[in-house]
């Protein structure tokens, strides 16, 4: 067989010829998914002269087929960017990437990425961020509305529970004085009124200090650290021991993982749940506090045998001084679920409660997303 030169096959040229053709479809690929990518991209070789660019390019810079080997600093462009060629020979020059946020001459906002390429030159990648930057902005504005709306809130509620203390110190010291200083002069139900009057006194001096209590939850927090829930939760159950000995009861705690979070916020908030588990008893209180996966989040639950609370009440036990009509008797000011639920909220976790009215009641805690922390 000789060799004519001829392509025949399993030649060496056939196989040159044949990887020719697969570079070739592979560049008009490439050349393809540039001109559709809606990404202003330019690539610049060695000299940062224009080497490629895409259909996206020519709506912010002034350029052509005719311009490739130019440099792209000849060219015009409708960016609000002086430092544009400056930055770009200095990603040339140290090979070190570099993007920024900059406007056109319309205002719209783009993102800047400028890369070193392999071949000594630099890919100028340009993608607009308008919209995506319009709800960042506005998504700010409303963060720090809330925040203002929040300090507002707190502003209040400490003027209200601090500075009303006062006079319903001096209330209470003027009825004390009344009822010793004229005993022998007012009647029984003079007296009668006034005892009313000391203790309804009291009980709003308790609800002012648990609403300035509730205000505080978030400005006189402590750092957020890694804590051990259930560490946490058998401490409060130690606290707890005692009373649940003396009622039969018991309480009955599962493998629980770690967050990172306000350790004493959250020893309050299973405190609370925990206490209320016991109040609203059916019976020898059963406890159960375990913890399942859901939405890729760990959710703690805390099962009680209870009275359960009624499907039309459950929403409404987490508002501010709100308590159950069904056990009247049983001591408290109505605000432990409503400062549990915003220390869960403070943690950037949820917290609601499921109940049928008849076979206890479950409140369940959703975790932030993330479990491991090291």
């Amino acid at each position: 067989m000789t060799d004519d030169g001829n392509n025949e096959p399993g030649t060496p040229n056939q196989d040159i010829s044949q990887k020719l053709d697969e570079m070739t479809q592979v560049s008009h690929q490439l050349s393809d998914l540039l001109s559709m990518a809606d990404t202003a991209m330019i690539l610049l070789d060695s000299r940062l002269c224009v080497v490629e660019f895409n259909a996206a390019a020519k709506t912010l810079f002034s350029i052509l087929p005719q311009d490739r080997g130019r440099p792209l600093e000849h060219l015009a462009h409708r960016l609000d960017y002086s430092q544009l060629h400056d930055q770009i020979k200095e990603v040339a020059e140290q090979r070190v990437a570099h993007t920024c946020d900059l406007l056109d001459e319309n205002g719209r906002t783009h993102q800047l990425k400028l890369r070193p390429a392999d071949d000594g030159g630099v890919a100028v990648l340009l993608q607009d961020i308008t919209e995506f930057a319009l709800t960042v902005a506005e998504l700010e504005k409303t963060t720090a509305d809330l925040h203002r709306r929040s300090k507002l809130f707190q502003d209040f509620a400490y003027a209200v529970s601090h500075d009303l203390q006062a006079p319903l110190r001096h209330l209470m010291q003027f009825t004390s004085i009344l009822a010793e200083d004229h005993q022998n002069e007012i009647n029984a139900d003079a007296k009668m009124t006034l005892g009313h009057i000391g203790t309804s006194v009291q009980r709003l001096q308790s609800m002012l200090a648990a609403l300035l209590d509730y205000s505080r939850i978030e400005s006189q927090g402590n750092v957020f650290a890694k804590v051990d829930l259930g560490e946490v939760l058998t401490e409060v159950g130690e606290a707890f021991q005692p009373r649940l000995s003396d009622m039969g009861g018991e309480l009955q705690i599962g493998d629980l993982p770690s967050m990172k979070g306000d350790r004493t916020q959250l020893y309050r908030l299973f405190w609370h749940l925990i206490d209320n588990a016991i109040k609203y008893c059916n019976g020898k209180p059963l406890i159960q506090i375990s913890v399942f996966k859901s939405d890729l989040h760990d959710h703690l639950r805390f099962q009680d045998n209870g009275i359960g609370i009624a499907e039309r009440h459950v929403e409404n036990v987490f508002k501010m001084f709100r308590r159950l009509e069904a056990k009247p008797e049983v001591e408290g000011r109505g605000e432990g679920l409503a400062l549990c639920q915003r220390i869960a909220e403070r943690h950037n976790a949820s917290l609601w409660c499921e109940s049928d009215g008849l076979n206890g009641s479950a409140f369940i805690m959703r975790l932030p997303h993330v479990r491991k922390i090291t």
